[in-house]
């Protein structure tokens, strides 16, 4: 199995460490959030774990969405203008047990996510 990776809109790509950081060869991360707390996330390649995509999902609290549903700025690959359902979509096609309505509703923030 490759290691993921993911580039940021800076044009770094980052990859996951067998011991969980993420680096650049010159930067180290102890976790995907701090990457997305730092930078934007421009791509995803390879698959991310289930505290990694509750990392992220955490991290686009902040992000903007206008009334319409869609998002406002670059995040995660996905360009200004994406639906927020999109999105949503997307994270749950990452991993069997990332369910957004779960997440929502609060069932999955005692689990960690």
């Amino acid at each position: 199995m490759t290691p993921a990776k993911l580039k940021t809109e800076d044009g770094y790509t980052f990859v996951r460490q067998s011991d969980g950081t993420w680096t650049d060869g010159d930067m180290t991360f102890d976790s995907i959030a701090e990457i997305a707390a730092s930078v934007a996330i421009a791509q995803i390649e390879g698959s991310l774990t289930l505290d990694e995509l509750c990392a992220l999902w955490d991290a686009g609290r902040d992000v903007p969405v206008d009334e319409d549903g869609h998002i406002e700025s670059l995040w995660v690959g996905f360009a200004p203008g994406t639906h927020r359902e999109e999105v949503w979509r997307w994270f749950e096609s990452q991993h069997p047990q990332f369910l957004v309505g779960e997440i929502m509703s609060g069932i999955r923030r005692k689990e960690g996510c």
